[in-house]
C-alpha cells in the first residue's frame, strides 16, 4: 500500500465529514416528517415524526445498514410493516431480520 499518497485526515476534516451527514439525514428526516402518508402511519401508531429518529436508531444497532434503515423510514408499507412486528412483541434484531428480506425486494 502507498501511505505516501493517501490523503491526509485531519480532526477538521472528520468533523465537518460528519456534520455533512448530520445534515443530509436531517434533511431527510424533515422531508420524511412531511410526508403525509409516513406521518398518518406514525399517527395509527400513537408516534410522532420525532419517532423516525429513534427507528432509525434500533435498526441501525439491531445490524440494518443505513440504506435499510432509510428505506424503512421513507416506504409507507415497509414503515408499516416495522410498526406491526413492533408492536406484536417483536425484538429489534427479529425485525431488522424481516425486514431485510422485505428490503432486497424493493
Amino acid at each position: 500500500m502507498d501511505y505516501q499518497n493517501k490523503k491526509k485526515i485531519s480532526p477538521l476534516s472528520i468533523f465537518e465529514e460528519g456534520s455533512k451527514k448530520y445534515q443530509k439525514f436531517d434533511d431527510f428526516i424533515k422531508k420524511q416528517s412531511n410526508n403525509s402518508d409516513i406521518v398518518g402511519i406514525l399517527k395509527r401508531y400513537g408516534k410522532s415524526e420525532r419517532s423516525l429518529d429513534d427507528i432509525f436508531g434500533k435498526l441501525m444497532a439491531a445490524g440494518a445498514d443505513e440504506e435499510a434503515s432509510l428505506k424503512v423510514m421513507s416506504e409507507p408499507k415497509l414503515l408499516q410493516k416495522y410498526l406491526d412486528l413492533k408492536q406484536s412483541g417483536m425484538s429489534d434484531l427479529e425485525v431488522a431480520m424481516v425486514l431485510r428480506k422485505q428490503i432486497s425486494r424493493y
